[in-house]
Protein backbone atom coordinates (compact mmCIF):
# COMPACT_ATOMS: atom_id res chain seq x y z
CA UNK A 1 0.00 0.00 0.00
CA UNK A 2 2.80 2.65 0.77
CA UNK A 3 5.00 1.51 -2.14
CA UNK A 4 1.57 2.27 -3.95
CA UNK A 5 1.31 5.49 -2.54
CA UNK A 6 4.48 6.37 -3.74
CA UNK A 7 4.92 5.07 -7.09
CA UNK A 8 1.64 4.42 -8.67
CA UNK A 9 0.05 7.17 -10.82
CA UNK A 10 -0.13 10.69 -9.42
CA UNK A 11 -4.25 10.55 -9.97
CA UNK A 12 -5.08 7.84 -7.78
CA UNK A 13 -2.48 9.25 -5.34
CA UNK A 14 -5.28 10.12 -2.52
CA UNK A 15 -6.79 7.03 -2.88
CA UNK A 16 -3.41 5.25 -2.27
CA UNK A 17 -2.33 7.56 0.90
CA UNK A 18 -5.14 7.19 2.71
CA UNK A 19 -5.04 3.48 3.57
CA UNK A 20 -1.26 4.27 3.42
CA UNK A 21 -1.80 6.50 6.85
CA UNK A 22 -3.40 3.13 8.32
CA UNK A 23 -0.86 1.17 7.35
CA UNK A 24 1.75 3.52 9.06
CA UNK A 25 -0.80 3.69 11.91
CA UNK A 26 -0.84 0.06 12.17
CA UNK A 27 2.80 -1.06 11.81
CA UNK A 28 3.08 1.52 14.92
CA UNK A 29 0.35 -0.59 16.62
CA UNK A 30 2.35 -3.23 15.57
CA UNK A 31 5.80 -2.30 17.25
CA UNK A 32 4.01 -1.24 20.17
CA UNK A 33 3.30 -5.08 21.03
CA UNK A 34 6.16 -5.90 19.95
CA UNK A 35 8.63 -3.91 21.74
CA UNK A 36 6.70 -4.59 24.52
CA UNK A 37 6.80 -8.00 24.52
CA UNK A 38 10.90 -7.93 24.09
CA UNK A 39 11.05 -5.87 26.70
CA UNK A 40 8.92 -7.53 28.86
CA UNK A 41 10.12 -10.92 28.14
CA UNK A 42 13.52 -11.44 26.17
CA UNK A 43 15.28 -7.88 28.14
CA UNK A 44 13.82 -7.53 31.18
CA UNK A 45 16.23 -5.88 33.15
CA UNK A 46 18.27 -5.40 30.22
CA UNK A 47 17.05 -2.10 28.25
CA UNK A 48 21.29 -1.30 27.27
CA UNK A 49 21.04 -4.74 25.39
CA UNK A 50 17.46 -3.99 23.74
CA UNK A 51 18.41 -0.92 22.65
CA UNK A 52 21.51 -1.76 21.17
CA UNK A 53 19.90 -4.95 19.19
CA UNK A 54 17.60 -2.29 18.12
CA UNK A 55 20.22 0.03 16.88
CA UNK A 56 21.81 -2.59 15.05
CA UNK A 57 18.73 -3.56 13.12
CA UNK A 58 18.02 -0.24 11.86
CA UNK A 59 21.43 1.63 11.37
CA UNK A 60 23.49 -0.75 9.23
CA UNK A 61 20.93 -1.37 6.54
CA UNK A 62 19.65 2.82 6.76
CA UNK A 63 23.06 3.96 6.47
CA UNK A 64 23.95 2.17 2.99
CA UNK A 65 20.25 3.17 1.64
CA UNK A 66 20.96 6.42 2.76
CA UNK A 67 24.41 6.49 1.08
CA UNK A 68 22.86 4.59 -2.17
CA UNK A 69 20.31 7.41 -2.29
CA UNK A 70 22.91 10.54 -1.91
CA UNK A 71 24.61 8.74 -4.64
CA UNK A 72 22.03 8.57 -6.71
CA UNK A 73 20.67 11.89 -6.52
CA UNK A 74 24.13 13.36 -7.36
CA UNK A 75 24.15 11.31 -10.33
CA UNK A 76 20.97 11.26 -11.33
CA UNK A 77 19.32 14.63 -10.13
CA UNK A 78 15.51 14.31 -9.19
CA UNK A 79 12.19 13.67 -11.08
CA UNK A 80 9.73 16.05 -10.08
CA UNK A 81 6.95 13.40 -9.99
CA UNK A 82 9.08 12.92 -6.32
CA UNK A 83 10.52 15.23 -4.17
CA UNK A 84 9.88 18.02 -6.06
CA UNK A 85 13.17 20.60 -6.20
CA UNK A 86 16.71 19.33 -4.69
CA UNK A 87 18.20 21.29 -2.03
CA UNK A 88 21.02 20.02 -0.89
CA UNK A 89 21.47 20.78 2.90
CA UNK A 90 24.13 21.62 5.04
CA UNK A 91 26.19 19.73 6.75
CA UNK A 92 24.76 19.62 10.29
CA UNK A 93 21.25 18.73 8.28
CA UNK A 94 23.13 16.04 7.16
CA UNK A 95 24.82 14.86 9.81
CA UNK A 96 21.18 14.96 11.70
CA UNK A 97 20.33 12.14 8.77
CA UNK A 98 22.72 9.76 9.20
CA UNK A 99 21.83 10.04 12.95
CA UNK A 100 18.09 9.71 11.98
CA UNK A 101 17.02 13.02 13.84
CA UNK A 102 14.86 13.71 11.14
CA UNK A 103 12.22 16.43 11.28
CA UNK A 104 10.09 16.34 7.90
CA UNK A 105 8.82 19.59 8.40
CA UNK A 106 12.42 21.95 8.93
CA UNK A 107 14.42 20.05 6.94
CA UNK A 108 15.00 21.14 2.85
CA UNK A 109 15.51 17.56 1.56
CA UNK A 110 15.85 14.59 3.15
CA UNK A 111 17.67 11.52 1.12
CA UNK A 112 16.03 8.58 2.31
CA UNK A 113 12.55 10.53 2.46
CA UNK A 114 10.42 7.16 4.17
CA UNK A 115 12.99 7.48 7.14
CA UNK A 116 11.31 9.91 8.72
CA UNK A 117 9.21 6.79 10.73
CA UNK A 118 12.28 5.67 11.78
CA UNK A 119 12.98 8.63 13.55
CA UNK A 120 9.68 8.11 15.25
CA UNK A 121 10.31 4.47 16.15
CA UNK A 122 13.57 5.17 18.11
CA UNK A 123 12.15 7.57 20.04
CA UNK A 124 9.16 5.19 21.12
CA UNK A 125 11.68 2.51 21.54
CA UNK A 126 13.52 4.47 23.98
CA UNK A 127 10.42 5.56 25.98
CA UNK A 128 9.57 1.84 25.78
CA UNK A 129 13.03 0.64 26.69
CA UNK A 130 13.00 3.27 29.88
CA UNK A 131 10.01 1.78 31.00
CA UNK A 132 6.68 4.07 29.84
CA UNK A 133 4.31 0.86 29.54
CA UNK A 134 6.45 -1.58 32.14
CA UNK A 135 3.17 -2.70 33.65
CA UNK A 136 -0.99 -3.26 33.44
CA UNK A 137 -2.07 -0.38 35.00
CA UNK A 138 0.25 1.71 33.82
CA UNK A 139 -0.35 1.16 30.17
CA UNK A 140 -4.20 1.04 30.56
CA UNK A 141 -4.22 4.69 32.58
CA UNK A 142 -1.23 6.38 29.94
CA UNK A 143 -3.33 4.97 26.84
CA UNK A 144 -6.56 6.56 28.34
CA UNK A 145 -4.67 9.91 29.10
CA UNK A 146 -2.81 9.82 25.28
CA UNK A 147 -6.07 9.06 23.34
CA UNK A 148 -7.82 11.60 24.65
CA UNK A 149 -4.80 14.77 24.36
CA UNK A 150 -4.87 12.86 20.87
CA UNK A 151 -8.42 13.31 20.36
CA UNK A 152 -8.56 16.60 21.80
CA UNK A 153 -5.49 18.27 20.11
CA UNK A 154 -4.77 16.16 17.03
CA UNK A 155 -1.02 16.43 16.58
CA UNK A 156 0.61 16.65 12.93
CA UNK A 157 1.01 13.13 11.01
CA UNK A 158 4.88 12.73 10.92
CA UNK A 159 5.40 13.81 14.73
CA UNK A 160 6.66 11.07 17.10
CA UNK A 161 3.20 12.40 19.03
CA UNK A 162 1.08 11.48 16.47
CA UNK A 163 2.67 7.27 16.68
CA UNK A 164 1.91 7.80 20.55
CA UNK A 165 -1.79 6.01 20.17
CA UNK A 166 -0.88 3.37 18.47
CA UNK A 167 2.30 2.41 20.11
CA UNK A 168 -0.03 2.90 23.51
CA UNK A 169 -2.31 0.32 22.02
CA UNK A 170 -0.30 -2.16 20.83
CA UNK A 171 1.40 -2.11 24.34
CA UNK A 172 -2.10 -2.67 25.68
CA UNK A 173 -3.09 -5.13 23.65
CA UNK A 174 0.17 -7.34 24.98
CA UNK A 175 -0.56 -6.21 28.48
CA UNK A 176 -4.23 -7.94 27.62
CA UNK A 177 -3.15 -11.09 26.54
CA UNK A 178 -3.01 -11.51 22.61
CA UNK A 179 -0.45 -13.86 21.25
CA UNK A 180 0.40 -13.64 17.94
CA UNK A 181 0.86 -16.62 16.10
CA UNK A 182 4.62 -17.53 15.30
CA UNK A 183 6.31 -16.54 11.81
CA UNK A 184 6.68 -19.70 9.66
CA UNK A 185 7.85 -20.36 5.89
CA UNK A 186 7.43 -17.34 3.74
CA UNK A 187 6.17 -15.14 7.22
CA UNK A 188 9.87 -14.78 7.98
CA UNK A 189 11.08 -13.96 4.76
CA UNK A 190 8.61 -11.23 4.10
CA UNK A 191 9.61 -9.78 7.71
CA UNK A 192 12.97 -10.20 6.81
CA UNK A 193 12.37 -8.65 3.30
CA UNK A 194 9.64 -5.88 4.58
CA UNK A 195 12.74 -3.34 6.14
CA UNK A 196 14.61 -3.33 3.23
CA UNK A 197 11.69 -2.24 0.85
CA UNK A 198 10.31 0.12 2.81
CA UNK A 199 13.40 2.06 2.93
CA UNK A 200 14.52 1.60 -0.91
CA UNK A 201 11.22 1.80 -2.85
CA UNK A 202 10.90 5.17 -2.97
CA UNK A 203 14.42 6.26 -4.49
CA UNK A 204 15.08 4.02 -6.14
CA UNK A 205 11.41 4.25 -8.38
CA UNK A 206 12.90 8.36 -8.72
CA UNK A 207 16.14 7.07 -9.91
CA UNK A 208 14.59 4.44 -12.81
CA UNK A 209 12.16 7.05 -13.42
CA UNK A 210 15.03 9.22 -14.77
CA UNK A 211 17.39 6.51 -16.28
CA UNK A 212 14.21 5.07 -18.11
CA UNK A 213 12.48 8.33 -18.84
CA UNK A 214 9.21 7.07 -16.99
CA UNK A 215 6.48 9.21 -15.26
CA UNK A 216 4.72 7.22 -11.91
CA UNK A 217 2.48 5.17 -12.73
CA UNK A 218 1.92 1.44 -12.81
CA UNK A 219 4.86 0.17 -15.25
CA UNK A 220 6.92 2.29 -13.04
CA UNK A 221 5.88 0.64 -9.88
CA UNK A 222 6.27 -3.10 -11.01
CA UNK A 223 9.62 -2.40 -12.55
CA UNK A 224 10.81 -0.64 -9.21
CA UNK A 225 9.14 -3.29 -7.07
CA UNK A 226 10.74 -6.37 -8.64
CA UNK A 227 14.36 -4.52 -8.69
CA UNK A 228 13.79 -3.30 -4.61
CA UNK A 229 12.83 -6.98 -4.29
CA UNK A 230 15.90 -8.07 -5.47
CA UNK A 231 18.11 -5.89 -3.94
CA UNK A 232 16.43 -6.09 -0.53
CA UNK A 233 17.24 -9.80 -0.50
CA UNK A 234 21.19 -8.57 -1.40
CA UNK A 235 21.04 -6.47 1.78
CA UNK A 236 19.09 -9.08 3.96
CA UNK A 237 21.74 -11.98 3.19
CA UNK A 238 25.15 -9.32 2.69
CA UNK A 239 23.86 -7.19 5.66
CA UNK A 240 21.64 -8.25 7.87
CA UNK A 241 22.81 -11.99 8.46
CA UNK A 242 26.53 -10.58 9.56
CA UNK A 243 24.50 -7.97 11.57
CA UNK A 244 22.32 -10.76 12.98
CA UNK A 245 26.06 -12.49 14.07
CA UNK A 246 26.98 -8.94 15.97
CA UNK A 247 24.31 -9.29 17.97
CA UNK A 248 24.87 -12.54 18.98
CA UNK A 249 28.53 -11.41 20.64
CA UNK A 250 26.87 -8.30 21.19
CA UNK A 251 24.76 -10.60 23.87
CA UNK A 252 27.46 -12.65 24.92
CA UNK A 253 29.46 -9.54 25.91
CA UNK A 254 26.72 -8.13 27.94
CA UNK A 255 25.92 -11.10 29.65
CA UNK A 256 29.59 -11.79 30.33
CA UNK A 257 29.84 -7.74 32.25
CA UNK A 258 26.53 -8.99 34.19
Amino acid sequence: IVCLCHLGPMEYEVAFCRPAIAAVWMFYLLSGYLMTLLTQERYQGQRWLFLAHRALRIYPIYWIVLAFSIGGYAHFGIHPDFQGQLIWPPPANMLAQWLLVIDIYSMPWVAVPVAWTLTVELAWYIAIAFGIFDNRRQTYALLAIIAIAGYLHSPQYFSIRWAAVPFAIGAALYWAGLKLPRDKGWAVLAGALSYPVFLIHYTLGSFLAIGLGMDRGWPLFGITMVATVVLSLCLVVLVERPVNRMRSQVTKAFQSVH
